[in-house]
């Protein structure tokens, strides 16, 4: 998908979310005390992670990499963006 996108919302605790871009901001917000596991890759742009104190480490020259747990018991997120930044945030 080009363009940008958004989620806002929870993730079930059995269930699966993956967002994939490949130019345009992707802004994912979640509900407080939902639980998850975070995984976003940025290729092309920031990752800005406001829901923990986690912070993106540099991989593959100019890719960066977010992992997180909101709590240990939840769903997982997967996020992908080729270009465009990544803002993980409360909803």
């Amino acid at each position: 998908m080009n363009g940008p996108l958004r989620f806002s919302g929870n993730v079930d605790p059995t269930g699966t979310l993956a967002i994939e871009s490949h130019g345009g901001e992707v802004v994912v917000a979640l509900d407080a005390g939902v639980g998850a596991e975070i995984v976003a890759t940025n290729f092309g742009g920031e990752i800005v992670n406001t829901l923990t104190n986690a912070r993106p480490r540099a991989v593959r020259g100019t890719g960066r990499l977010l992992q997180t747990e909101l709590s240990r018991f939840g769903g997982t997120v997967t996020i992908t963006a080729f270009r465009g930044s990544v803002t993980l945030q409360q909803r």
